[in-house]
């Protein structure tokens, strides 16, 4: 099955909502209060300082398309390989690095490792290692702090103009 980006990329923004949310300013989605954790690029609301910005970085094939192949039920074949998508956490605002930091700490814990492997059908491979960075937004430097993760899921295709031959018959004309 393809690997639904958007999905990934909304369950990581609940994520970091859910572990520390609290320390976060808040930003009205649907009218109701929240934690203020963006996607990058989408919407055009900035909240509040401090606030999550969740990027989707990169998608690299690790291994090739025909690393593994098997035929299905419907006879077609279908193809599967590994496929790592990299994210990006900044945190913008006052108290970046510590926001930062307490973020960085769930990816090492295996209850929470162990979440996302059950929900998400990946795992995270790697988690790098915090950057402080201040951003300049509106002429003025911001606090900011950053780290990514490589999140790593098995991607199949089913090639529709394949498929299976069941029977051949064979004559023999001396």
């Amino acid at each position: 099955m393809p690997i639904d980006e958007d999905a990934v990329t909304r369950y990581f923004v609940d994520l970091v909502r859910s572990k520390i949310g609290d320390q976060l300013a808040t930003m009205s989605v649907g009218g109701v209060p929240t934690p203020a954790v963006i996607k990058t690029r989408v919407g055009k609301q900035i909240p509040d300082y401090p606030y999550v910005v969740v990027s989707q970085i990169d998608r690299v094939n690790t291994t090739p398309l025909n690393m593994h192949s098997e035929v299905g039920v419907n006879n077609l074949t279908s193809y599967t390989r590994i496929e790592n998508l990299m994210y990006q956490f900044r945190v913008i605002g006052a108290n970046a690095n510590n926001i930062t930091n307490n973020l960085h700490q769930f990816f090492d814990i295996p209850t929470v490792l162990d979440l996302v492997r059950t929900d998400t059908e990946g795992a995270i491979r790697t988690v790098s290692k915090i950057t402080p960075l201040p951003v300049s937004i509106g002429g003025d430097y911001v606090e900011s702090a950053y780290f990514t993760i490589n999140w790593s899921s098995y991607n199949s295709i089913e090639d529709a103009d394949s498929g299976l031959i069941e029977t051949i018959t064979l004559t023999y004309n001396p």
